[in-house]
């Protein structure tokens, strides 16, 4: 299942003259139909220029 990300927070780098950049608008997940999130949070509150956030995974057991 795919799930769009929502930023939350204002980015402290963009007031330094920074850009935002946000290449993934989605990210696939694997979660019970009940389960599913209707987005993915994620706080850009604490970034920096030349910070990132990046997502880990795990292997599906076969």
């Amino acid at each position: 299942m795919d799930v769009s990300i929502t930023l939350t927070g204002e980015f402290f780098g963009v007031k330094e003259g920074g850009i935002l950049m946000r290449p993934n608008l989605t990210i696939r997940i694997y979660v019970k139909p009940a389960d599913i999130p209707e987005s993915i949070e994620v706080d850009i509150s604490d970034l920096t220029i030349g910070s990132s956030i990046t997502v880990g995974g795990y292997s599906k057991a076969s």
